[in-house]
């Protein structure tokens, strides 16, 4: 539950019910995993007091004195604006590859950065990372890279990977920032939405090191030899 700074520790029955809060949510949770609450009913550009409550499934609260110690005081609400997600797809000719390099092609619904990262597939496949772990390039990535999307080049970009090995599948994953802060998963203004990382995933294969090789033609009527280098098409 929220009110308005400065606030005061909201009983158990008004964050149960959100009666005379300025804000309130709820959601439910497992044991030990991450999960987001989204406070509904705030104002723009105002400075909240946060409390949060929980009870688990045998009925047993944390009590007024454990509300009053999850306070977060003076959380500031952004001026307004722009919540819609940016959308982001690949466009032809959606990726190339050389035997070190990985180069995927994008277009996002607007201006913004598009945050891309290669992931190895020795067979077992990949798990998406998260899109803030894509972003801020925290993860067992084998390659990272962005680009910025702008109008003026029709919102495409490219990202490319270098330092690849050979002959290697990767699997690409990305994940797009608008000029006001919205990712592609809806954060930060609403629940994470993992799917809409997950459907980024693009598969593509570095191409093998083929060396020149030397072709000696025999001349039938005299025996000589002429020699020619011959290289991969």
């Amino acid at each position: 539950g929220a009110l308005l700074h400065p606030g005061y520790a909201p009983s158990v029955y008004q964050m149960e019910t959100g009666h005379l809060l300025d804000g309130h949510g709820y959601t439910s949770v497992e044991a030990e995993q991450f999960t987001q609450v989204i406070v509904n009913g705030l104002l723009p550009s105002s400075m909240y007091d946060v409390y949060c409550y929980a009870i688990d499934t045998m009925f047993n609260g944390i009590g007024i004195s454990g509300i009053a110690a999850t306070l977060q005081s003076m959380v500031l609400t952004a001026s307004g604006g722009d919540y819609v997600p940016p959308s982001i797809w690949y466009v032809s000719p959606y990726d190339t590859s050389d035997s070190l390099e990985i180069t995927v092609y994008l277009e996002m619904s607007e201006d913004g950065t598009i945050y891309c990262v290669a992931i190895k597939d020795d067979g077992l496949g990949t798990t998406a990372p998260a899109g803030w772990q894509i972003k801020a390039n925290s993860g067992d990535f084998d390659a990272w890279g962005s680009t910025a999307i702008e109008a003026r080049y029709y919102y495409k970009g490219y990202v490319r990977f270098q330092g690849l090995v050979e002959d290697t599948a990767y699997d690409v994953y990305c994940f797009g920032v608008d000029m006001s802060g919205n990712g592609i998963d809806g954060t930060p203004a609403y629940v994470t939405n993992q799917t809409k990382v997950d459907l980024t995933k693009r598969t593509a294969r570095t191409l093998p090191i083929l060396v020149a090789s030397r072709l000696a033609l025999l001349e039938a009527s005299t025996g000589a030899s002429a020699w020619y280098h011959v290289e991969p098409a």
